[in-house]
């Protein structure tokens, strides 16, 4: 094991004139300083590269390529992890900022747990409110992108997986953790490391504002989710559309049979990718509780037979309070 293997830290930016200088100076500030800074300039008309420039003119660990095309952030990921040197390697954005201690920490927790990739927690800053984020297990993945913004991974994950594909824009990096999942092992850590800005100009805001950037995303969550259960022996499509809007709307699943087959399709994954029987259970418990409040939501279309099974998939699971809710219901519906 290397006493300090370099770590590639990947940049892509396009005009981020407005907060690129704390993004940069939080990668060089770190207390681990055996880093390279690979910064991905994807055509910014601003005054970004010359912000870049600067800092190439003191410090020798920053690197920019600079796209002749504007190609986007999932193809800009791909050109800088390719020029990447480092051992393990994580990327950030022109708008977010670590903690000091950020890069060592995940180093010593890659290296202690002997796990592939880690993550944690962040402080979401959106105007002047700061909101912890608290990520959920790992296993939680097959339901919504867990991993957040705060990572780091040995280069072998990257360099034997697809990369980031780059026909699915914005939801590449959910892509590359489904991928992960089959192959990986994942640790979070239950600490604060990462200052994500929600901004007028950020991707996440865009997907909430701009009508066809949804219609995107909502797409490309279901091409993702149809690459990921084409790996299991289920209805493929079926699942990919039931888990997208799982994803995206979860009470716009109104049909019991969808609703009661999330627990059938759950068992199936966390059984194929050998999840321990913890992890299992904690994942199941997790379902049955969305199918809980999914199903009471829609509780004129549920019957006795419905009821019946739902208790029979979750009854070791439930609390006590929903059993006896459960148990009252089927007697009522019968």
């Amino acid at each position: 094991m290397e006493k300090d293997p370099l770590i590639s830290i990947v940049l892509p930016v396009y005009n981020g004139e407005q907060y690129i200088k704390q993004s940069i100076e939080s990668c060089l500030n770190q207390t681990y300083k055996n880093i390279e800074l690979i910064i991905v300039n994807d055509c910014s008309i601003d005054s970004t590269l010359s912000i870049i420039e600067a800092y190439i003119a003191i410090d020798k660990r920053v690197k920019v390529i600079n796209n002749l095309i504007n190609k986007k952030l999932p193809a800009s990921l791909n050109i800088g992890h390719d020029q990447a040197k480092g051992t393990y390697i994580t990327w950030t954005s022109d708008d977010n900022f670590y903690d000091l201690s950020a890069i060592q920490i995940m180093l010593d927790a890659i290296n202690k747990e002997k796990v592939d990739i880690v993550y944690a927690n962040y402080n979401m800053i959106n105007k002047n409110q700061n909101t912890i984020i608290r990520l959920l297990d790992y296993y939680n993945l097959i339901r919504l992108n867990c991993i957040g913004a705060c990572f780091l991974y040995d280069y072998k994950v990257y360099e034997n997986s697809k990369k980031y594909n780059e026909a699915l824009f914005l939801v590449e990096d959910y892509d590359f953790w489904l991928q992960c999942l089959k192959k990986y092992k994942f640790y979070h850590i239950d600490k604060v490391l990462y200052h994500y800005r929600i901004h007028d100009a950020s991707l996440t805001n865009s997907i909430k504002k701009d009508s066809e950037r949804n219609k995107l995303f909502v797409k490309n969550i279901e091409v993702s989710y149809n690459f990921f259960f084409s790996n299991f022996n289920l209805e493929t499509d079926y699942c990919a559309e039931i888990f997208t809007r799982l994803h995206v709307a979860p009470y716009s699943l109104k049909s019991v049979k969808e609703i009661l087959d999330l627990n059938r399709i759950v068992t199936t994954c966390s059984e194929d990718l050998n999840f321990s029987q913890k992890n299992k259970r904690s994942l199941l418990l997790e379902i049955s509780q969305i199918q809980l409040r999914l199903l009471r939501s829609i509780n004129k279309k549920v019957d006795f037979y419905n009821c019946l099974e739902f208790l029979k998939m979750n009854y070791s699971l439930l609390s006590y309070r929903d059993f006896k809710i459960w148990v009252k219901l089927c007697f009522r519906l019968k």
